[in-house]
């Protein structure tokens, strides 16, 4: 009983995946990142790109992330996928 009533309770898991990754972009301070970026941390929950682009999608709905421009190298290839963080997340207080 007690367990179903937890689980009910607790955020989805795309929730869980946006609040820590945007708990990740306020304690690294840069304006920009990509989604590789992200990966190469090997945080638990932010590894995967099913489990990273829901929390993309979170933090774009919340304007705190937008996708930057960026087009392909000169050998071609799928451009990075580069987003620019909003200067309110390092904002205290």
């Amino acid at each position: 009983m007690a367990r179903t009533t937890f689980a009910e309770d607790s955020p989805p898991k795309s929730e869980k995946a946006a609040r820590q990754h945007f708990d990740l972009l306020a304690e690294r301070k840069e304006p920009r990142f990509s989604v590789r970026d992200i990966q190469r941390l090997r945080r638990k929950g932010l590894e995967s790109k099913p489990d990273l682009d829901p929390a993309l999608r979170k933090l774009e709905e919340a304007e705190l992330i937008r996708p930057a421009s960026h087009s392909p190298g000169p050998n071609g290839g799928a451009p990075p996928r580069l987003y620019l963080v909003n200067p309110v997340v390092f904002a205290k207080g």
